[in-house]
């Protein structure tokens, strides 16, 4: 039995998810690289140029979460039913309501939207449809959920040995693919099969904080494997260009080193679950944003879209005027935050809350 046992809601993991919305939230919202921020120090701007990430995070934290969740009820009668189910009350009121909010205020975009609900928002390039600055967030989705279409399937009749087997497959296939590929000039960003490795690398996770191995020094020892790991395979990589900006290979490493990395985050913050120096983790405010993040990361592109059109005319030439061009993003960044933060609660007590309390029928 490991000596960290696995428990049902980890605080610390709401602290990992609320570093991802925020990532996420800054790089959009914030656009450091615009003249206006020509003022802000360079390792502020680093931080938030590479949000981006946060959406990588989303997905390693996911694969360790869900995949928990499918090898804790394997055995279970109703497997299929309470995990479809519950994810199905989880994902889908929120979703529907946005994409159809979406619908009407963009109007033209019918033929992305109707991709959208068919969760095939990450399509849309491959197949030439075009789709509006809101809608930019939902391809994510729709990977996670083409990885759930499949994974419950095999995660029930598969032996621990094989998930592991195949979860370490899929990662080495995903990083060959991507390079193969991004040499033949094909976007890897956003289609499905291209970016399976980070919730692989969750379910690997997953398996050994259930095994007996788990142990605090273990975890640690995990980590620092996982950071050597992708240090030697970069560097091992130098000579094919591992180095050189948007090269095959380094397009390709860069989804696995940062997989790796919050993978080993996630593993640390396992090791000191309830200790004084993952507090932040499980600070009222990790646990909010953790609360909202769904919502937040579902509709804060809609909302900067809608806010910026609606006051592009009168407000932003004033605000320019009197505030000046730094003062004037800050503030812009400032209410679109506060109208996201603000829907999202509203989404939270109205929309989420009573699905989430229906998913005590799939437990």
């Amino acid at each position: 039995m490991s000596q960290l046992r696995v428990m049902t809601r980890v605080p610390e993991l709401d602290g990992v998810r609320a570093t991802a919305i925020w990532l996420v939230l800054l790089f959009h919202i914030f656009p450091v690289s615009a003249p206006a921020f020509r003022h802000v120090p360079a390792f502020i701007k680093q931080i938030i140029s590479h949000g981006w990430l946060g959406v990588d995070l989303f997905f390693v934290l996911s694969g360790f979460l869900i995949t928990g969740i499918l090898l804790d009820t394997k055995n279970d009668r109703r497997y299929f039913t309470n995990f479809y189910g519950r994810r199905a009350l989880r994902i889908l009121p929120v979703y529907l309501v946005t994409i159809g909010c979406m619908w009407i205020a963009y109007g033209r975009f019918h033929h992305f939207f109707l991709l959208s609900l068919a969760f095939l928002s990450n399509f849309n390039d491959l197949l030439q449809v075009p789709y509006p600055l809101g809608g930019t967030v939902l391809w994510s989705l729709a990977v996670e959920e083409h990885f759930y279409l499949l994974w419950p399937i095999f995660v029930r009749f598969a032996s621990t040995r094989t998930i592991v087997l195949v979860s370490v497959l899929l990662i080495i296939v995903e990083i060959v693919a991507r390079a193969v590929c991004a040499a033949r000039g094909i976007d890897t960003y956003q289609l499905s099969w291209f970016r399976f490795d980070g919730l692989a690398l969750g379910a690997l996770l997953a398996v050994f904080v259930r095994s007996g191995y788990c142990t605090r020094q273990n975890c640690i020892k995990l980590a620092a494997g996982l950071i050597l790991t992708i240090a030697a395979v970069t560097a091992v990589a130098i000579p094919y260009g591992s180095l050189i900006i948007k090269s095959p290979v380094s397009s390709s490493l860069r989804f696995a080193q940062a997989y790796v990395c919050f993978g080993a985050g996630i593993m640390l913050l396992w090791a000191f679950r309830s200790h004084p120096i993952t507090g932040l983790f499980r600070s009222r405010f990790a646990r909010i944003s953790a609360d909202l993040s769904y919502c937040v990361y579902l509709i804060h592109l809609g909302v900067l879209d809608g806010y910026y059109y609606a006051t592009n005319s009168v407000l932003a030439p004033w605000l320019k005027a009197h505030l000046g061009d730094f003062v004037t993003a800050v503030v812009n960044g400032a209410a679109i935050l506060a109208i996201t933060l603000v829907l999202a609660l509203l989404s939270r007590k109205f929309i989420e809350s009573p699905a989430i309390r229906l998913k005590s029928r799939f437990s």
